[in-house]
This record gives structure tokens, C-alpha cells and sequence, in this order.
């Protein structure tokens, strides 16, 4: 009987996976659709911080997308994290998904003070994917409705337990720049209750199982396969936690050679914030207010796509075919076969 009953649990939390997956693909596909591409490229590019930007500003940390057109958890504020997010971030900017929430959800999230006359101001009838009344997307809004959450009687906005004003939620810490790393062992409350989010055999256990305990979590936005952050030794002396039963595939469009199961960042972090929210009982409509966690991620992967059109690769970049192919580059690149790949014009 204990067989079996451990042998259903497992079942139960492949389904609970699966059903995950699938919803965070149709969210994600649904910009690659004729009317995703069409909200992508809705807004202009805008200059900040001296250059040219395209969605949000990686340097200020400024989200460039006029406010109406935010997704509504994030509009009315129900997007929230149930724990403290750190981001230790070592790598490059404008390629770290884990700037992502800390623009969603930072101090900086407001619009710019001339938002309401810059050319972003929306004119066109093009929805936001979030949109209630966009027929196309019923079943995804099913998956991921954005609705303001609500007490029952209709009063005051209804926020999950256990969570942080905007402000202090989220937090970048950025080596290269020489940030000082801050010390979370300075007393037995804030080390207990501190954990770094990486995959460690032997030493991590499943973020459901201490979920109770979580009200930090650290998250190394680093390359697979190379990272001076994984050295650090605060880092070291802190507790880690590894996704229960992460995804089989990421949806991310860069390629590496560290193996199965490794997500982007934001992947990671929408994850775990997701067994967070389920190991603390937040109703199906808390939960789903988190997937615009995904929202940049979605609008670059579309773009990401776009480039892939160009006719460079047979396959699209975040397809494992894609992914394979790029591989295969690197490997015969400088090759008496990647001569001849030139001289073909491949």
C-alpha cells in the first residue's frame, strides 16, 4: 500500500507539471501568433540611458512600455512574489532574464514622465495578450487570468499572505560592477530563512519540502557552464533548494552544452514561485496572476523568432533541433568543414 501510494504521488506531481508546462507554453506561443508579433511590434524603439532600447532599459532597470498596455496583475498590482528575490547577477545585461522581475516589479517600474505624448502611446486596436476580450486567447486566459484579485464581499484588494511591498521584493546584485555582496548570516532568523535556488547533488533538497521556511530567495543569473559567482563564499555557507520536479524543456532561445533540465533564469524563477504559491494554498486565480512574470520573456523570444526568419539556421533558435544546429556550428567552427560550410555559403 505505501508503494503505491508513494507511486500515485509521483503521478500526481508529473501532472501537476505537465499541466504547468502546457499552460506556460500556450502563453509563450501565443506571442509568436500573428497577434503577438503585431503587439511586439506595437511599440518603437525609445533612447535611454544614452542608447536605444527596446521594451525596457537593462541599464536603469525602466520598463519602456506605456503603462496601458502592461499586463493587468502588474497594472492593478496584484503581481506579487511570496519570499524576498535576490538576483546575484553575473552575466551580461542586456542578456540577463533575471532583470526581469526586478523591472516588473521594482521601484523603477513607473512610466516615464513624458509617457502620455512620446511616440510609445498606443493608437492602434491591437490587444494586450492578457486581454479578456481577445476571442483567441479564451483558453489561455482560463490558464492565466489577470484578473485584480478581490475579496469576496467586494472591498479591498486581496493580497496572498506572506508577501513584501514592491520595494523591498526584489533586489540585483551585480559582481561585475563591484556591488557588495550583503551578508545574510549575520543572524540565525535571516540565515534560516534564506535560500540559494541552484542544483547541488547532495546538498539541496526540494524547494516544496522547506517551502514554509522560505522568505529569501537567491537566484545566480550566470552562464550554465561558466560563473564566478558559484564561488562565493557567502553563497557557500547558505542553505540551496533545487525545483521539485522542474520542466522537462526550456523555452529559452540560447543554446548550451551543460545538459537536460538547465532553464533561463526568469523560467527558474517563475517555478519556484509557483511551488511557493501552491505549497502555501494561494487559490488557482493567485497563482495565475504570476505568469506575467513570462511577459518580457515572451515579447523576446517572439523577437528572438523573428531573427531566426532571417535564413541563417534551418530551425528556430528555442526548438532543441535549433539549439542542435547552433551546436554544431560551434563545434566545427575553425574546421577544414567550416571552410568549406563558407565557401558554400552556408
Amino acid at each position: 500500500m505505501e508503494e503505491d501510494s508513494s507511486s500515485s504521488s509521483m503521478d500526481d506531481l508529473i501532472q501537476s507539471r505537465d499541466e504547468k508546462d502546457q499552460a506556460v507554453t500556450r502563453y509563450l506561443d501565443w506571442f509568436l501568433s500573428e497577434e503577438g508579433v503585431a503587439l511586439r511590434k506595437k511599440w518603437p524603439r525609445v533612447t535611454c540611458c544614452g542608447s536605444s532600447r527596446s521594451l525596457y532599459c537593462h541599464e536603469c532597470l525602466r520598463l519602456l512600455v506605456p503603462k496601458e498596455d502592461w499586463p493587468k496583475p502588474l497594472l492593478h498590482g496584484s503581481l506579487k512574489l511570496p519570499f524576498e528575490l535576490h538576483v546575484v547577477l553575473d552575466d551580461h545585461r542586456a542578456k540577463a532574464t533575471g532583470l526581469h522581475p526586478v523591472i516588473l516589479l521594482g521601484n523603477k517600474n513607473q512610466p516615464r514622465s513624458e509617457a502620455r505624448d512620446n511616440p510609445l502611446s498606443p493608437e492602434s486596436t491591437i490587444k494586450n495578450p492578457l486581454s479578456p476580450t481577445l476571442e483567441s486567447v479564451k483558453e489561455i486566459e482560463r490558464d492565466i487570468s489577470s484578473m485584480h484579485i478581490r475579496s469576496v464581499d467586494g472591498g479591498s484588494e486581496h493580497i496572498p499572505s506572506g508577501l513584501h511591498s514592491v520595494s523591498e521584493q526584489v533586489k540585483v546584485i551585480e559582481l561585475e560592477r563591484g556591488e557588495p555582496f550583503p551578508l545574510y548570516d549575520d543572524d540565525d532568523d535571516k540565515k534560516r530563512t534564506t535560500f540559494v535556488l541552484f542544483p547541488s547533488p547532495g546538498e539541496s533538497v526540494p524547494l516544496s519540502s522547506v517551502a514554509s521556511r522560505i522568505s529569501r530567495l537567491i537566484v545566480l543569473d550566470c552562464r550554465w557552464t561558466k560563473s564566478s559567482s558559484r564561488k562565493i563564499e557567502e553563497l557557500k555557507k547558505l542553505q540551496k533548494v533545487h525545483l521539485t520536479m522542474p520542466p522537462e524543456k526550456s523555452h529559452y532561445w540560447r543554446w548550451h552544452n551543460a545538459g537536460p533540465e538547465m532553464l533561463s533564469t526568469i523560467e527558474a524563477i517563475y517555478y519556484a514561485t509557483m511551488e511557493m504559491a501552491e505549497s502555501l494554498d494561494w487559490t488557482v486565480e493567485q497563482r495565475s496572476s504570476l505568469m506575467p512574470l513570462l511577459w518580457l520573456f515572451g515579447l523576446q523570444r517572439s523577437a528572438a523568432s523573428a531573427l531566426d526568419a532571417s535564413g541563417r539556421f534551418k530551425h528556430i533558435s528555442f526548438s532543441e533541433a535549433g539549439k542542435e544546429e547552433r551546436r554544431e556550428l560551434r563545434r566545427t567552427r575553425g574546421t577544414p568543414k567550416h571552410e568549406k560550410d563558407k565557401e558554400k555559403g552556408r
